[in-house]
């Protein structure tokens, strides 16, 4: 009998069919053991191309949201221990994507703050959902205590007010690592 695999399946590929005489999967040698479904082998590629695509990925584009809650979850790492690292690589590499980065005043006063709150939160991750997660901006938003420049160095201001958005961030946990370069006003042109 010959039915279908899961269409469009996690597990499976779709457009293969399992021969219950015959197994197609036989990377891992399954058929010799009297004709395996190949699920097993599915999951075993899943599994090893998740892990190759998650070290790629990191290696290439860096944490995700979700690495970087994961770190500090088991209490081993702290946002005072990796972000200064991270910042000395950004630093480091000189790359024009970055009008300015945090000075290690501005992420002293940062990582103070956020140890403040969580002292306050009593250690509830619910109050601050991005504890220590590093964002960037774009330099034609307002950032309290940061130059804002939009792209034009004959505009730059100090700005005294953050954005909402920011203080919602921060709020939240995240720290400002930088702001990020972009078009003369954001026109585009």
């Amino acid at each position: 009998m010959v039915r279908p695999l899961s269409p469009g399946g996690v597990d499976q590929p779709p457009g293969r069919y399992i021969d219950e005489r015959k197994s197609p999967c036989k990377t891992f040698d399954c058929w010799r053991l009297g004709g395996c479904s190949g699920r097993l082998a599915w999951a075993l590629r899943r599994n090893v191309l998740n892990l190759v695509y998650k070290k790629v990925r990191n290696a290439v584009y860096g944490w995700t949201i979700k690495d970087w809650c994961a770190a500090y979850l088991d209490g081993s790492r702290s946002p005072q221990s990796l972000l200064p690292s991270l910042l000395q690589q950004l630093r480091d590499r000189q790359d024009n994507a970055w009008i300015s980065l945090a000075t290690d005043a501005q992420l002293a006063s940062q990582l103070d703050a956020l140890a403040r709150r969580r002292q306050d939160a009593e250690g509830d991750p619910a109050v601050l959902p991005l504890y220590g997660v590093p964002f960037a901006l774009k330099d034609n938003i307002d950032a309290a205590g940061w130059a804002t420049t939009a792209g034009c160095p004959d505009y730059l201001y100090k700005a005294s007010v953050s954005a909402p958005a920011i203080e919602k961030l921060q709020r939240a946990g995240a720290i400002l690592i930088g702001k990020t370069n972009l078009d003369q006003f954001a026109t585009g042109l």
